[in-house]
């Protein structure tokens, strides 16, 4: 009972934060973007980056917009590095957090339909964590916390996990600085590239999709 109050008690202080304060902003590319950029060329700039991805984990911050602004501020090749690492590791908190709370805690937090996720997790392990990466069918957060919560194994977690979020990834990666231009001065080259983009993630995800799946029916 103490855990699921101090859980409530959580959520209702991140709602309260992103009401009254300018936590919310940070989620408009350009702001964290500019934050990223203050700090580009400090060689502590990796640890901050990757620190930032943890505590936006914590946050329920979109990790979708942590990519893209890494990704804009240091470009494909260190953009790329530091997303994986920044996303990874906070995937891999959260999972903690999410086994440390157990199944019971969430279930009387979020209800029977969470329940009902978390053991669909359990059952098909790889597949079932790349696919809710794919396919995001709930912040990333919470599906961390879920997959915690449903025994599957860490190290399945992680390989969906990455599975999972490499698309989206390698695309917003391979766009890095020109990120920034799309957003703050849109035309029909930048649209454009934008759609190209867009394609390639979907056809990345249908790839890495049809590779999960016959895994799956390989271990069946």
């Amino acid at each position: 009972m103490v855990k699921i109050a101090l859980a409530g008690l959580a959520i209702v202080a991140l709602a309260l934060a992103w009401k009254f304060t300018a936590l919310a902003d940070l989620v408009n590319p350009k702001t964290l973007g500019a934050t990223l950029q203050s700090f580009a060329n400090d060689s502590w700039a990796p640890v901050v980056v990757v620190a930032a991805f943890v505590l936006g984990g914590l946050v329920m911050f979109p990790v979708t917009v942590m990519i893209a602004a890494t990704a804009a501020t240091f470009g494909p090749g260190l953009g790329l590095i530091y997303a994986a690492a920044g996303a990874m590791l906070s995937a891999l908190v959260t999972y903690t957090l999410g086994a440390r709370f157990g199944k019971q805690t969430l279930r009387e937090l979020f209800g029977p339909k969470l329940n009902r996720i978390r053991r669909k997790i359990a059952r098909k392990g790889v597949i079932a964590i790349a696919t809710v990466r794919l396919i995001p069918l709930a912040p990333f957060t919470v599906v961390n916390l879920v997959a915690g919560a449903s025994e599957i194994r860490l190290s399945q977690y992680m390989l969906g996990t990455l599975l999972g979020l490499a698309p989206g990834m390698l695309v917003l990666s391979v766009l890095g600085h020109q990120i920034s231009q799309i957003i703050l001065h849109p035309s029909a080259g930048s649209i454009a590239l934008l759609a190209i983009a867009v394609i390639g993630w979907i056809g990345l995800s249908i790839g890495i999709q049809t590779l999960v799946t016959k895994y799956g029916k390989v271990q069946d």
